[in-house]
């Protein structure tokens, strides 16, 4: 069967600690290349995707010590899906619905961004938010 033409789908569990994340990033990165027939520009924004999702994740979701999960679903010419999930036991508390009513601002968050001179703190603005059409909680 020709690369991309039926269903494909990822699983990776992973202890929450951002040394683990260039894994998720390979794992991604191969799974996007080998079982898709996504444009390479596509390919690497996906990847950021994830990236920032779970970098997020294990920043604030999980405690230390515990898994998030990712999983990636790729159906051909109609969409690929990245659900994120961790343990809601991390440092700073935001449901789900808190969390999407935010990103829902998209013009307040937009314009922290461009203003936070930080390095950190925009990826869900920036990528996240601009190279997705939904999101869902």
């Amino acid at each position: 069967m020709k690369k991309g033409t039926k269903k494909e789908k990822i699983f990776i569990k992973i202890p929450a600690e951002t040394g683990l994340l260039h894994e998720i990033r390979e794992q991604v990165l191969d799974f996007l290349k080998n079982k898709t027939e996504l444009k390479k520009e596509w390919i690497h924004r996906l990847e950021s995707v994830a990236d920032e999702l779970c970098a997020n994740a294990i920043e604030y979701g999980s405690a230390p010590k515990e898994k998030i999960k990712l999983t990636i679903i790729y159906n051909p010419k109609k969409n690929i899906e990245i659900i994120v999930e961790d343990t809601g036991t991390g440092k700073k508390e935001m449901t789900a619905k808190e969390f999407k009513k935010k990103l829902e601002t998209k013009k307040e968050v937009e314009e922290k961004a461009f203003l936070d001179k930080n390095t950190r703190g925009r990826g869900i603005a920036k990528i996240v938010k601009n190279w997705t059409d939904e999101i869902k909680c």
